[in-house]
């Protein structure tokens, strides 16, 4: 269906500017993402970081809104056309902008860390999970804007493993007596906060392999563990 659908809007100007501002949105979120962990890891200083990042947030609220503007206008229109396609950028749009509050999240975690991150024995863990989320924007861009399902599963299927191993170590850390409360705290929250701005892009994921009532509830479906090793008996397929 969304895939139809998205062929007949890019002939309708007010709904093939909303598309373009959707995918606009990611572009967005993806940088702001980027900017923060690199500055998690030292890459970056907090205040030329924060300046980019919340800048960058404003345009992702302005575009969110401009997308439900848009949308609503052409519903005003056509009342009976597109409904369910309206409702499923409305929702992914607002998945979207909840992971640029992520983002702003784990620039937070950075400007707390009061030691190297560089020098913490986790450093290697966090850069492993920020690198698999860092990969997904660009899978979860072209599950949307191609209705290509096969992708869509991928991001699901990696976000429930990113769940899984955020988990973890957050576990891990908690348990860890040689860290002391600043470290503890900021590492358990980066963690967290990458599994979220994974979660959001996997709601928007969920909008192509899934009909509008399951949106967000992928894991009914795909979350089993069968599932899950199902999928990683296949990547390990792929890498024999």
């Amino acid at each position: 269906m969304l895939r139809e659908l998205l062929r007949m809007w890019r002939k309708i100007d007010l709904l093939k500017q909303a598309l373009d501002d959707f995918i606009t949105m990611i572009d967005h979120v993806e940088a702001m993402f980027r900017c923060a962990t690199e500055t998690l890891f030292g890459a970056r200083k907090c205040v030329d970081a924060r300046e980019m990042i919340y800048k960058t947030d404003i345009k992702v609220n302005i575009t969110e809104r401009e997308i439900r503007k848009r949308l609503v206008e052409h519903l005003a229109v056509n009342p009976r056309g597109d409904a369910p396609a309206c409702l499923i950028l409305m929702s992914a749009s607002k998945d979207v902008e909840r992971a640029g509050d992520y983002c702003k999240n784990l620039l937070e975690v950075a400007s707390m860390y009061r030691d190297r991150l560089t020098e913490s024995k986790y450093m290697d863990d966090l850069r492993e999970l920020t690198d698999r989320v860092a990969a997904t924007f660009g899978k979860t861009r072209k599950a949307f804007a191609e209705d290509d399902q096969v992708v869509g599963h991928e991001v699901i299927h990696e976000e429930i493993r990113i769940a899984k191993r955020s988990d973890a170590m957050v576990q891990k850390v908690a348990s860890d007596d040689e860290l002391n409360a600043n470290q503890a705290v900021c590492l358990a929250l980066a963690f967290r906060f990458l599994k979220r701005v994974n979660a959001h892009l996997g709601n928007v994921a969920s909008s192509v392999v899934m009909p509008l009532h399951k949106i967000d509830y992928f894991d009914e479906k795909w979350g089993t563990q069968k599932t899950v090793d199902k999928a990683e008996g296949q990547d390990e397929e792929n890498k024999a």
